[in-house]
């Protein structure tokens, strides 16, 4: 195609490579490495918009009567590099757990620290402010157990050695109320969700 940017861009048949980043963030600190000149003497702006932006909070769409939780499960760097993100979210989606919510950031050092008291594991303080991160936002009938029990399932199928190998880079809400205090957080809206995202009254 004459109008593909390859096409367009494109130096030769083989010098014709294109490069795309995971999110803002990962932009502008790529475009600092690769074009020193366009960002110098600036710096590279760690932190996410929607985090901590307001208090909120998680509400049920239907008055509290539904068997459906949500979780929050976040997936640190070393889990990127590796590419295990992939392998656990379609574990989870196959025992009918929903994405309702996710985002790819990179959390500021105030940020890590406020997830970390919000999830109740402080070594998401340290984790989560080396690298980007995944933010995931789920839910299924009696999500938080659910995703427990998935989580030690070293099965056939299972995400359990996955978790047990980048333990110390998962992080999940292990109780309903950590897990609402964690996604308001987190989130400012939930997609397709027997749950909503309010501002905090």
């Amino acid at each position: 195609n004459e109008f593909s940017l390859r096409a367009i861009f494109g130096v030769s048949a083989n010098a014709n490579g294109l490069h795309a980043s995971a999110s803002y963030d990962a932009a502008v600190a790529e475009t600092g490495m690769l074009f020193p000149e366009i960002l110098a003497g600036k710096t590279v702006q760690q932190g996410d918009k929607v985090c901590g932006a307001q208090r909120r909070q998680v509400v049920s769409g239907d008055g509290g009567k539904t068997l459906r939780e949500p979780v929050l499960i976040v997936l640190c760097q070393k889990v990127l590099e590796e590419e295990e993100h992939f392998n656990i979210i379609d574990t989870l989606m196959r025992e009918d757990f929903k994405v309702i919510n996710i985002r790819h950031t990179w959390l500021s050092t105030k940020q890590a620290t406020e997830l970390a008291g919000a999830i109740g594991n402080r070594a998401l303080e340290e984790e989560g402010r080396v690298g980007p991160c995944l933010l995931l936002a789920m839910e299924r009938d009696s999500g938080v157990s659910r995703l427990q029990m998935s989580m030690t399932n070293r099965g056939s199928g299972g995400i359990g050695a996955t978790v047990a190998k980048f333990k110390a880079h998962i992080f999940v809400s292990e109780v309903t109320s950590r897990a609402h205090t964690a996604l308001a957080y987190c989130f400012d809206t939930l997609c397709d969700s027997s749950f909503r995202i309010e501002p905090f009254k």
